[in-house]
């Protein structure tokens, strides 16, 4: 059975991609990337750009009524990469024989005029001049910014499109464009109320033709003003064409999608099926065999059943990510893309090549990479440092992992803090027990170790602590406890201790005092979740220190 180092080929730049690498711009790739086979030799179709390629090529064909594509998503979540994909296949029908082979209507026209507008440029004859430009119209459209600003209306744009040739317009980072222009006044409002007219006439004229596509892109949770000026366009065509714009997400986070991008982007070969079978059916052994001994859920082997869709990835990956993808300093996508080459460099140069299958618990902490871009989606530096790793080997998980001399702690530590990267409200953190032992146990690895350390982490780690979690529903085994870190430095805690808290202030102190608990046995209704804490800017030292009142968990007694 072969180990992920010995059975798989990365790309020559996978070990080190960086966010900046993959940020595209779509007005300049729709013409650099020539007849576009070298883009799709990277790319995914994912089943959002499979929907946009299949309804889009139907309506630059003429025979769909469904002419407006609405993608929404955060920054980095792949919307550049799928309006470039469905520009390059718009122009070039040797591509779309290629990779459209089985799409109705994708041979149905030669090739469709295109016009790709990037909301972060700020052309002086506005997205309209531009659109007209790239169209070989610009005369047409002069007027309305020669002499100031001036919104086409329906019937210029009708005029603009008419032609026999099918028309895409790709309209990419709208909403930083409308927000900059919601400052510039003129006359008694802004230009953006002009933009979002000629917008909103746009899109009326584009629904009214049977061969004309418009795809925009929204940044969900971002750029307010802009996102609303766009969505009040929207609302008006909608009004006025009698139908909805077509959502479509380009990249679901959530499903085995994520496996099949992180292979494509970073894999030039993996092993056969057959090999990728023993390593299920040797994780299914242990699996079966931990939840047996009742450390992990009942019927966890079934797990083993998606290693074939998730390998070189173990199937809880996606889990882990959930907890945190909505982070605002984590950019989706891109985002991931850039933590899995961090876990890779992690895996290929750790010292034991006994990896079968890729996990947060391998993320290499003694890398500075790795911790910086741990630090930069959490901003747990401290939490790192004093309970998972340091360059003194001082660090409780080292400590634990050096009098044992296995590398089990670490582990732990390491995926319970992926496991709490969220910075939302109330946000789900950390993993119960029995969900830790399914992602650390490996054909090599006893669930006996990583329990074993785990006790010794959580009587030793200051950072690391258990909080209530409910069973979803009577049907749902009920959890034990969930694990993970807090950011702040306060009380070293036990497990077995149980608080309440009442309220939060600040105190500054570089040796935070130790706060009073009340003792009892553990308690099945524990979890444990780790959440950061803001420094005050006036001194370093300053911590969050929570104000706790003892009380007395009825499952146990008083010590």
């Amino acid at each position: 059975m072969q180990t992920v180092r010995d059975a798989c080929q990365l790309q020559s730049n996978a070990l080190s991609i960086k966010l900046s690498d993959q940020i595209e711009q779509l007005d300049e790739l729709i013409t650099a990337e020539g007849d576009g086979a070298q883009f799709f030799e990277k790319t995914y179709i994912t089943q959002g750009m499979q929907d946009l390629i299949s309804e889009g090529m139907a309506r630059l064909a003429g025979v769909s009524t469904q002419g407006i594509f609405h993608l929404k998503q955060a920054m980095g979540g792949g919307k550049t990469h799928l309006l470039v994909g469905f520009g390059l296949l718009a122009k070039h029908p040797k591509l779309r024989q290629q990779y459209c082979g089985g799409l109705p209507y994708a041979q149905a026209f030669e090739v469709a005029d295109i016009a790709a507008f990037n909301g972060r440029n700020n052309p002086d004859h506005f997205f309209w001049g531009e659109i007209a430009n790239q169209l070989g119209k610009g005369e047409q459209f002069k007027t309305f910014w020669t002499s100031g600003p001036k919104a086409p209306d329906e019937k210029d744009w009708l005029k603009l499109f008419d032609s026999g040739t099918p028309i895409l317009i790709l309209l990419d980072e709208m909403p930083p464009y409308f927000h900059y222009l919601d400052t510039q006044k003129v006359g008694n409002g802004t230009v953006a109320d002009i933009a979002t007219r000629a917008f909103a006439n746009l899109i009326t004229a584009a629904g009214k033709k049977r061969n004309v596509c418009v795809v925009v892109s929204d940044l969900a949770a971002s750029y307010d003003t802009g996102a609303r000026l766009i969505n009040r366009a929207l609302e008006d065509a909608r009004a006025e064409l009698g139908r909805q714009e077509r959502y479509i997400t380009p990249v679901d986070l959530a499903t085995n999608e994520i496996y099949d991008i992180l292979r494509k982007r970073l894999f030039t070969s993996l092993p056969d099926k057959a090999a990728i079978s023993d390593i299920a059916a040797s994780y299914g052994r242990k699996l079966e065999e931990a939840s047996k001994s009742k450390v992990a859920n009942r019927g966890a082997e079934a797990i083993a059943d998606e290693i074939a869709a998730t390998y070189p990835f173990h199937p809880r990956l996606k889990n882990v990510i959930a907890l945190f993808k909505e982070n605002e300093q984590f950019k989706q996508t891109r985002g991931l893309i850039e933590l899995v080459s961090r876990l890779l460099r992690s895996v290929w140069e750790r010292h034991a090549n006994d990896v079968f299958l890729i996990g947060p618990q391998h993320f290499d902490l003694g890398i500075q990479e790795v911790r910086d871009k741990l630090t930069e989606i959490s901003g747990m530096r401290d939490a790192i440092a004093t309970d998972l790793w340091d360059s003194n080997a001082s660090a409780h998980a080292q400590v634990i992992d050096l009098k044992t001399g296995k590398e089990a702690a670490i582990q732990v530590g390491s995926l319970l803090l992926t496991a709490s990267l969220s910075t939302a409200v109330n946000a789900v953190k950390g993993l119960a027990r029995e969900e830790m032992v399914e992602c650390l146990v490996s054909p090599l690895r006893e669930p006996s170790e990583f329990l074993a350390a785990f006790e010794e982490l959580g009587k030793s780690a200051w950072d690391l602590h258990h909080t209530p979690q409910r069973a979803a529903s009577t049907s749902i085994a009920r959890r034990t406890s969930s694990s993970s870190w807090t950011a702040s430095r306060t009380t070293r805690r036990n497990p077995r201790w149980m608080t309440s808290c009442v309220t939060v202030s600040r105190r500054c102190s570089s040796r935070p005092a130790r706060l009073p608990t009340t003792r009892c046995s553990p308690c099945p209704g524990s979890k444990m979740s780790l959440t950061a804490c803001a420094e005050d800017a006036s001194c370093s030292s300053s911590v969050l220190m929570p104000k706790f009142r003892p009380r007395r968990c009825k499952n146990s007694s008083r010590a």
